[in-house]
């Protein structure tokens, strides 16, 4: 595929065009029904923004890769802002005292849902959605957020005395003080201890994997040398493991395992030794200056010679860095009035804003923003690897489980039952125009008939109606006498019958 203008499609063109109407009309009655239009609207745009930027990262040419590397920040703004919305509207309920758990899983549902369709659609563009497109760009998201994280980091630093004055409610200190340099709690000073060890043992393995050691030594001496680096990186290697295991031992005894104020009162020395102020700072800084070695040795070699085997990882970062610059630049001057609309929490967030500075606070909205995309991107990758997504039908498979799980969340949210009947058809529906085009596609091409197109989907719909029928008849009947107060448990088992009835009515 690599060098074409557009990927080949997966489904017909027709069909592309039906998903896309059903999945409309599948969100259209989710968010009329928990009404979160706006959150769903901009959830849409963000999830076909997402599938375009697939469809350009699969194209496989470095211009390709550039622009997808300063589009990254659009879906993931989008999202963090379709997000945002409900969580908006429901931060009153929650500091007022009202039940929020259900309207807030409700609506996010939704919101998640319509996303997660939105961008099914688009994917059923591209067959590479399902044979590591996804995976590729994921990629390139995480170079991104390194470039973003990177620009971000360094403010800090600049900032570094506003940073540590940011309170933390129901804290003494900021989360500096608190967390990294004079924790209190035993919990948090035996698990701090040990990762500011790991990020620095991982950190000199970063620095040792490109620094140009052998570069710079004379031939005579390179075997040697060479000898002395491997046997740095396995002790290396088996340090950051045996760290690593400390860490998750930490974790596991912090969340409860065993008593660690009870352990630490036994071996009074090695709290002393965990909490000592001088020592996390040394930890801090030699994490820093090894960073940014780090840093330094990758651009002499991407410089001196290793242009084949960095350019691709190093672009992007780039890229990433230097456009959120800009952006943070110019963004800055909407951060008063966006910060004038936050509704009140118990954050400080004048406070963050003044510490961080407007354009820090646009870059740090962009970090999350691009991690949460990662984030995304890598629960995808993951449900392919695990086999959840079909390779063959991988686009109307993803639109069809964002609907799925838009059905669950309304029936959480305690809507009207045929309401979800008909999110669960709707979404069946779309996986099986889907699956069906796809064998269409390779028997007969990209434009097949129309006729044969419309035999397909109304067999289908009428089928899915029918189904739709059933499953209100057993409900009417029989899982009514199973009501409960706000209807959840009516709405789970709808759903689950609605599910069996029409996968068995449909598959025949």
């Amino acid at each position: 595929m690599s060098g074409t203008l557009l990927p080949e499609a997966d489904t017909t063109r027709l069909t592309s065009l039906l998903i896309a109407i059903t999945v409309a009309a599948g969100g259209w009655l989710l968010t009329t029904a928990t009404g979160t239009t706006r959150p769903a609207l901009a959830a849409g745009l963000a999830g076909g923004l997402l599938g375009l930027t697939v469809l350009i990262r699969d194209t496989e040419t470095p211009i390709g890769t550039a622009i997808v590397t300063l589009l990254l920040p659009v879906p993931s703004l989008v999202g963090l802002v379709a997000l945002g919305l409900p969580v908006r509207e429901l931060v009153g309920l929650a500091i007022g005292g009202e039940p929020f758990v259900r309207p807030l899983i409700g609506q996010l549902g939704v919101t998640i849902a319509v996303g997660v369709a939105a961008f099914g659609v688009v994917a059923t563009l591209d067959t590479g959605v399902g044979k590591g497109a996804v995976a590729e760009l994921w990629g390139t998201a995480v170079r991104a957020l390194f470039g973003i994280g990177v620009t971000l980091a360094g403010l800090l630093v600049l900032q570094f005395d506003a940073v540590t004055a940011v309170p933390i409610p129901g804290i003494d200190g900021s989360v500096f003080t608190a967390f990294v340099f004079q924790p209190s709690e035993p919990p948090v000073v035996v698990v701090t201890f040990w990762l500011l060890w790991c990020l620095l043992v991982g950190s000199l393995k970063l620095l040792l994997a490109v620094a140009p050691i052998l570069e710079l030594t004379p031939q005579t001496k390179q075997a040697t040398v060479e000898r002395g680096l491997s046997r740095t990186h396995s002790a290396l290697n088996l340090t950051f493991g045996l760290l690593l295991a400390l860490t998750t031992g930490a974790m596991l005894l912090a969340l409860g395992v065993a008593d660690l104020r009870a352990l630490l009162a036994r071996f009074p020395a090695a709290f002393e030794l965990f909490a000592t102020p001088g020592l996390r700072r040394g930890l801090v800084a030699g994490i820093g200056l090894v960073g940014v070695g780090t840093v330094l040795f990758g651009g002499l070699q991407f410089v001196t010679g290793r242009v084949t085997d960095t350019v691709g990882s190093l672009v992007p970062s780039l890229l990433a860095g230097g456009s959120a610059v800009a952006v943070a630049v110019v963004g800055s001057p909407l951060v008063p009035r966006a910060v004038d609309r936050v509704p009140e929490t118990p954050l400080p967030v004048e406070q963050v804003t003044t510490a961080l500075t407007p354009p820090g606070v646009v870059l740090a909205v962009l970090a999350v923003a691009v991690a949460l995309l990662t984030l995304v991107l890598a629960l995808i990758v993951a449900a392919g690897g695990l086999k959840y997504i079909p390779r063959r039908t991988a686009g109307s498979a993803i639109a069809a489980a964002g609907l799925g799980a838009g059905a669950i969340a309304v029936g959480i949210y305690g809507v009207d039952t045929l309401v979800i009947f008909v999110a669960v058809a709707t979404s069946i529906l779309v996986w099986h125009m889907g699956e069906r085009s796809v064998t269409t596609r390779a028997e007969l091409g990209p434009l097949p008939s129309v006729q044969l197109e419309a035999v397909h989907t109304f067999s289908a719909l009428g089928l899915a109606v029918v189904g739709v029928g059933l499953a209100w008849g057993l409900y009417t009947n029989v899982l009514g006498r199973l009501a409960v107060s706000g209807g959840t448990l009516v709405g789970v088992l709808a759903s689950t019958v609605g599910v069996l009835i029409l996968v068995s009515t449909l598959r025949g």
